[in-house]
């Protein structure tokens, strides 16, 4: 902790850390034909986040820092067709080019208490995310055209919420918030067949989804009786989802 009142206290957390995963799936082709594949996938990661507490007015308490992080990842993929006692290999391309995904953010948080009755609270976050494939062995070119392209996105969430001692046993809250998804490496890039025997082709433009919320509640608490009423609105904007094709 420290004097200062702008820089109350200081946390910061830095780690590293590796995930293997081996995934086999044995898919029925036609009677007595099944194609097996394996996917070996390995992903490292590395970041660092910092938060700072101020409790900059005796009504005010103020949150901000930054956070960051980098993945790397590698995948390796065989598929092989059984059938009639004879083993063919169909494939030994990856699903998903070799990539690396990187996120720096700043975050600002502020609570504060209007009155013994109504305290106020309020957050603005701003994200930029940065996704580059590269050339992969065995992964074919021709599947897309921007393998090699980098895509580099911009966002800002926030959220305002209130919340208001009506008596000593109701309370009122109100909750409004903006987020936003990135889409991740196999939304933009898988390529083959899935799990259930889908095939799947990607879409490398995809934009980023959004979403605000909106949620109203009251609550009351008076000795053993507990009761609560609440309303939720989600509202998407560039929902990333599945469609059938051809």
């Amino acid at each position: 902790s420290f004097q200062s009142p702008w820089f109350s206290s200081l946390q910061v957390r830095a780690y590293r850390q590796e995930q293997p995963r081996d995934f086999f799936t044995d898919l029925t082709a036609a009677p007595n034909s099944h194609v097996l594949s394996d996917t070996v996938t390995r992903v490292r990661s590395m970041g660092l986040d910092a938060q700072i507490t101020a409790v900059a007015a005796r009504r005010h308490v103020l949150t901000y820092g930054i956070n960051s992080y980098r993945d790397r990842h590698r995948e390796t993929r065989l598929q092989v067709l059984q059938a009639g006692g004879v083993s063919t290999v169909l494939t030994r391309a990856p699903s998903v080019p070799n990539a690396t995904f990187f996120n720096a953010g700043f975050f600002i948080q502020d609570q504060f208490e209007w009155s013994p009755r109504l305290r106020l609270q309020g957050g603005l976050r701003t994200d930029r995310y940065r996704l580059n494939a590269s050339k992969t062995g065995n992964y074919d070119p021709a599947a897309f055209t921007v393998i090699q392209d980098s895509r580099t996105d911009t966002a800002w969430s926030g959220n305002l919420g209130a919340s208001f001692a009506i008596t000593e046993a109701w309370t009122a809250t109100a909750h409004i918030a903006r987020a936003f998804r990135e889409p991740n490496l196999f939304e933009r890039y898988f390529f083959g067949r899935g799990s259930l025997g889908n095939f799947f082709v990607p879409n490398p433009n995809l934009n980023p989804e959004t979403s605000a919320q909106l949620d109203l509640s009251a609550r009351f608490n008076r000795g053993p009786v507990r009761a609560s009423v609440n309303y939720f609105l989600n509202n998407l904007n560039d929902m990333i989802t599945t469609v059938p094709g051809t």
